[in-house]
């Protein structure tokens, strides 16, 4: 038998009536599927279970779904090759060259290999797949080895054994070229983002030490004001206190003016021509009417006047 098909998987909008769907893909038993339903608005994924919401027909190529669970409209239902990434061939030393059986453990590695390219081709990002990828490659590595073993059995007696060892050797370098690409590209994407990460980093340095400058010189600015506003209040009270002194000392003077005008005029009333203050400090007055006998200032300060 050969695999001609590379489509393993098949995709079908549901109506609500629909009970009979097809696969075009080989399988070697009703567990080999998948069967997934879909609901196309809210993206969620419903995987049905063999034998309770589905039986197989392995000749037919086609699922039956058992009543109460139709495909509703809005839906999709997918069937895709499941086989299990497990290798059962062996073949013991001295035993035929089992044509059949080498042929079927090649065809089985070539779904596989389809299977393994449909997820990397569905998986989403490219870390996801890889997980994925690191493990199907672990677990090809594992059947490849004993494939390869088995066709070292086999080799001695046939030369055809060459072939299965060809075909996994040629697969185990698909596949590990296939990893180191998409190691490499997940590298690529680090560097990338780690140098993003370091620039921004650094603008977000600048824009720091720019706020901090401005803050420096606000404060600078702001104890500048201060300084002068503390100046200028010093020069306004001092202002302040000269003018009032200035005003306190007219009017002193201006009462002193008014006062000795008064006493002045007090004594020429009293009949005192005049006055002086002599070298001995004794205060001399004159008369202007020959009634007054005697001037004199008591112990109380009063300005005694006789007439």
């Amino acid at each position: 038998m050969t695999i001609t098909n590379e489509t393993i998987k098949t995709e079908t909008a549901g109506n609500g009536l629909t009970t009979k769907y097809y696969f075009t893909f080989t399988i070697y038993a009703d567990v080999d599927l998948l069967v997934v339903v879909t609901n196309n608005t809210t993206g969620v994924a419903t995987t049905l279970t063999l034998n309770s919401d589905y039986s197989v027909s392995i000749a037919g190529k086609y699922i039956t779904l058992i009543v109460g669970t139709l495909v509703p409209t809005g839906s999709t239902i997918s069937i895709s090759s499941n086989l299990p990434y497990t290798q059962t061939f062996d073949q013991a030393e001295g035993d035929d060259f089992p044509v059949a059986a080498i042929i079927t453990a090649l065809d089985k590695l070539t779904i596989l290999e389809l299977q393994t390219n449909t997820l990397i081709n569905e998986l989403e990002p490219a870390s996801v797949a890889d997980a994925k990828l690191a493990k199907i490659a672990a677990e090809y590595a594992q059947s490849h080895a004993e494939i390869a073993q088995a066709g070292a059995i086999s080799a001695k007696n046939s030369a055809d054994a060459d072939v299965v060892l060809t075909h996994a050797d040629v697969v185990t370098t698909g596949l590990n070229k296939i990893a180191a690409e998409h190691a490499q590209a997940d590298a690529e994407t680090a560097q990338r983002l780690a140098e993003t990460a370091q620039a921004d980093a650094e603008d977000a340095q600048s824009h720091a030490e720019d706020a901090q400058t401005a803050a420096e010189t606000a404060q600078g600015l702001a104890e500048h004001a201060q300084a002068d506003a503390e100046v200028a209040q010093g020069e306004a009270e001092d202002n302040a206190t000269i003018a009032q002194n200035t005003a306190a000392g007219i009017t002193s003077m201006y009462s002193s003016v008014i006062e000795g005008q008064a006493v002045v005029n007090a004594l020429l009333g009293l009949g005192i021509g005049g006055s002086y203050i002599n070298s001995e400090g004794e205060l001399i007055m004159t008369y202007n009417t020959a009634s007054v006998t005697s001037v004199e200032i008591n112990d109380d300060g009063e300005l005694i006047v006789e007439y």
